[in-house]
């Protein structure tokens, strides 16, 4: 699942031209914990949640509560959006996931 969703960020047209949408995507990605060689969607909301913390905290966004509320639902939406896709068969997923949409979905959630 880990290889599929890199690719994700690195194949899409429009994607790959977003350097740091693609890098903090990434990121995320490879933060997660593998576990006997593969990485959970849970993995990866964790790892996303940490991230979108520390880049909350890079912001200025104080108090803690609003801060977590935040990186979650954030993290939710990543998670959900990449699950969505990772998860269709192989010729959906690659065309789904080269589109402009699915591109302007990820890097919305990542600014």
């Amino acid at each position: 699942m880990q290889r599929n969703a890199v690719d994700l960020f690195a194949n899409n047209p429009y994607i790959k031209e977003q350097d740091y949408e693609r890098n903090l995507g990434t990121s995320i990605i490879m933060g997660a914990p593998a576990y006997g060689g593969q990485t959970t969607l849970g993995g990866i909301y964790d790892s996303a949640v940490n991230k979108f913390d520390k880049k909350l905290s890079l912001q200025g966004l104080a108090g803690s509560a609003i801060k977590g509320a935040v990186a979650g639902g954030l993290a939710g939406m990543f998670t959900d959006a990449l699950g969505a896709v990772v998860g269709m068969p192989d010729p959906l997923r690659r065309s789904v996931a080269n589109t402009v949409g699915f591109a302007k979905a990820m890097t919305t959630i990542l600014a």
